[in-house]
């Protein structure tokens, strides 16, 4: 798991904010990573 994989499964909607919070806490994206990640749009919640 990597910064990439990450930001793709939020950005095609298959992360929610849970799953992306798990990923800071457990070291995998920083913390600027995390808020570039969730500022972006999701697919499929009806954005």
């Amino acid at each position: 798991m990597n910064f990439e994989r990450v930001r793709k499964n939020w950005v095609t909607g298959l992360w929610n904010l849970a799953l992306l919070k798990q990923a800071y806490a457990k070291g995998i994206i920083t913390k600027e990573q995390y808020k570039e990640i969730k500022a972006l749009p999701q697919s499929g919640r009806g954005e």
